[in-house]
């Protein structure tokens, strides 16, 4: 048998046992009872891009295969062969399942994880920012390979890959702890709570033609605004139960105020429920000392006063500016608004 049939083994401590290999190419030792520990190396590929948006690969595999057919896994990663290195074991796997030419120099350590009793994994990552080369992959095995979004990673993961990634804490809290080390992304460790205007959200997509995407929003809120809480300030209207779960379900906290309904000059019926005195109560009472900074998501200008109260006591993080002209007792604040226009690719259907 070829050794690169045969899988390094491992002592406790990490350690490659010189000469001693796993001569099955099938199964792990764990499937045959055995004490045996064995070594993956384990690969993301992330960049920037053109938009400066951070995004991650992700391979899909191929319906044809035996295990977890359609389902996404990481970017590359397999098991370390008799005598490899752990570098050597990257670079190969990412070459013959994406057809991606790396060298040990592109690696960047990540953690080195112990799956169970019988399995070490050893993490890397890969700036792959403003390379042009083509991914390349056998369709029996890889369908396709796939950028996604850093903030929408974490309903990604949970969602889109096999059950075993599905199930795996680790990685991902290691890889996101990395990318915090790397001042990659904002350190989650800071709680921010956001106040969602949830008319004048739902009225300023609209006029401006963005179909809003609710779940990806409350994703973008946390992945890229650390927010841990988001209150949606609406109306009730006991028609829309089904749309209050679907908030609900989506990780909103929905505050309620009885709807007034009234007809307008064409006879239609409408609904207002006016927000602003819950809002304000929220964030500035029932809420202050519960959160680090708030994301208040308005355009209206009657919520100046709150901002500038917020900003005075260094509670204010970001205002998300639902309509493209937001009224001008917002402007003092200019620096703290990001006009949902400019991240629409992220939040839209």
């Amino acid at each position: 048998m070829h050794k690169d049939e045969l899988w390094q083994i491992y002592a406790p401590n990490g350690e490659p046992i010189l000469g001693a290999g796993w001569e099955s190419a099938l199964d792990n030792p764990e499937e045959h009872g055995r004490d045996e520990i064995v070594g993956v190396s384990v690969v993301f590929m992330y960049r920037f891009n053109e938009s400066g948006v951070l995004e991650f690969l992700w391979q899909r595999r191929s319906d044809k295969v035996s295990r977890y057919p359609g389902y996404y896994d990481i970017s590359a990663g397999g098991h370390i062969n008799l005598g490899e290195t752990l570098t050597e074991a990257a670079c190969r796997e990412c070459f013959e399942e994406i057809g991606a030419k790396i060298t040990a120099d592109d690696l960047k350590y990540v953690s080195m994880i112990p799956f169970n009793k019988n399995r070490f994994a050893w993490v890397y990552a890969v700036d792959w920012t403003g390379r042009e080369e083509a991914f390349s992959f056998n369709d029996e095995e890889v369908s396709e390979v796939r950028w996604v979004p850093y903030s929408e990673m974490e309903e990604f993961w949970r969602t889109k890959t096999k059950p075993p990634l599905q199930k795996d804490k680790l990685t991902s809290a290691f890889l996101y702890k990395w990318l915090e080390m790397q001042g990659l992304v904002e350190n989650s460790s800071k709680q921010n709570y956001a106040f969602i205007d949830g008319n004048n959200l739902y009225l300023g997509t609209k006029n401006q033609g963005i179909n809003l995407d609710y779940r990806k929003f409350r994703l973008y809120l946390k992945n890229k605004l650390n927010v841990e809480k988001a209150f949606l300030f609406v109306g009730r209207d006991k028609s829309r139960a089904k749309l209050y779960d679907f908030f609900k379900n989506s990780g909103y906290e929905l505050i309620f105020k009885p709807a007034v309904f009234y007809t307008d000059k064409d006879g239609n019926k409408m609904m207002k429920g006016n927000v602003d005195a819950e809002l304000v109560l929220h964030s500035a009472a029932v809420e202050y000392d519960n959160y680090d900074k708030a994301v208040v998501v308005t355009s209206d200008g009657d919520f100046a006063c709150l901002m500038e109260f917020l900003k005075r006591n260094d509670k204010l993080g970001k205002i998300i500016t639902p309509t493209a002209n937001f009224s001008l007792l917002l402007r003092p604040y200019i620096k703290d608004i990001v006009p949902i226009e400019v991240v629409k690719d992220r939040v839209q259907q």
